[in-house]
């Protein structure tokens, strides 16, 4: 396989990977929604969002939209309140669920108006902007490429490594899980066979209170 067809795998693996599609869903006003995006350590995130009306009559500049980045552990990273339509960019610090949420911010009171929220999620080399990369570091159009393969087989080996991990984490929850289960037959099993010799013991001195042994 040449060096073409090896770059060529590569631009598709990027495109599939890199970009988690565009959706859009409906919000009401003061219903909260959120996106899920599970990233390994050090991987740049970047959240696309617009929000329309569904009501034609309705009056855009009385409703924003407050959207805010969640890490793994629940802490809030970024906040923006107002735009309509924005982004949010971040870089994962831990691996792990990352949560994008929306709610709207209206200043209306007794209306309740229906909304397209669209989002777009990209992670690792789908949030780069290659071509101003190489405006800002003068690079030609091989080197960026070059720079590119070799970021998409970082984010690779990154995602290796982030699955490894949860691998070797679901094993040891399936071993301690197998093992208390081994403890707990072996618990069931001690607690019947007491049982069974209590109530022998109790039978033979029962049979020879009344002289049957």
């Amino acid at each position: 396989m040449g060096k073409a067809q090896v770059l060529l795998l590569l631009l598709v693996a990027l495109a599939a990977s890199a970009r988690a599609g565009s959706v859009f869903f409906l919000l009401y006003e003061g219903h909260t929604r959120c996106f899920l995006e599970d990233v390994p350590a050090d991987t740049q995130l970047q959240c696309r969002y617009s929000l329309l009306s569904e009501n034609p009559h309705a009056d855009d500049m009385s409703t924003g939209l407050l959207a805010w980045a969640e890490e793994p552990s629940g802490a809030v990273v970024l906040v923006s309140d107002g735009p309509r339509e924005s982004s949010l960019e971040l870089m994962s610090t831990t691996a792990g669920e990352y949560r994008f949420c929306f709610k709207t911010n209206s200043s209306r009171w007794f209306v309740s108006d229906r909304f397209k929220l669209y989002v777009e999620i990209f992670t690792g080399t789908g949030v780069i902007d290659y071509s101003q990369v190489a405006k800002t570091e003068q690079l030609s159009e091989l080197e960026v490429q070059i720079r590119r393969a070799n970021d998409i087989i970082d984010q690779i080996r990154k995602e290796q490594n982030y699955q490894k991990e949860r691998e070797m984490a679901f094993r040891a929850t399936s071993d301690t899980t197998n093992s208390r289960v081994k403890w707990w037959a072996l618990v069931q099993f001690v607690t019947l066979l007491g049982c069974c010799l209590f109530q022998m013991v109790h039978l033979r001195s029962y049979f020879k209170a009344i002289k049957l042994y």
